[in-house]
């Protein structure tokens, strides 16, 4: 599944990678060839993509964590840690999943769509906060199994015990 995550997000930077590209060259060389959606295509592609990989820094344990505390607790309350941290990232993320979910409701109901020629459904837009947050809070839930089945045992969160010192 994060391949395909990966694979998806990529796709999405990449495309609006080259709208953006094309946008600045037709605006300077062939004025006429610029469209009026293209910043805002951009815009939808990039967040998608961007909220996407979230899933995979979950799996990957690459989220920004604050080192030094880890550093000084033994591997039982490194645990205990993760099972907090794991915890509220599934709480956190199941109520946006919900509350994005409500946003993507709203704008179905009142027929929102974007200003540009292209009059793109809104809730296409609003739709990757619920979808991304839903497969963070797996990730989440499936650290969390792991964790709790191995408490105590040595984890990727250990690797902060072999750094070397600052002296």
């Amino acid at each position: 599944m994060s391949k395909i995550e990966a694979l998806v997000a990529a796709l999405l930077a990449t495309a609006g990678l080259l709208l953006i590209a094309y946008e600045m060259a037709a605006r300077v060389f062939v004025p006429e060839w610029a469209v009026d959606w293209g910043q805002e295509l951009t815009i939808f592609l990039i967040v998608w993509a961007m909220l996407l990989t979230g899933g995979i820094l979950v799996r990957e344990n690459a989220h920004i964590r604050v080192d030094l505390v880890l550093r000084v607790l033994t591997p039982r309350w490194l645990s205990a840690v993760e099972i907090f941290n794991c915890t509220v990232g599934v709480v956190f993320c199941t109520a946006m999943a919900w509350f994005g979910y409500e946003v993507v409701q709203f704008a179905i109901e009142f027929g929102e769509r974007s200003e540009t020629s292209l009059q793109i459904p809104m809730a296409f837009y609003f739709s990757c906060l619920p979808v991304a947050m839903a497969l963070m809070a797996l990730r989440y839930v499936i650290r969390l199994f792991q964790m709790i089945r191995d408490f105590g045992a040595p984890t990727p969160i250990d690797e902060f015990h072999h750094l070397p010192s600052a002296d």
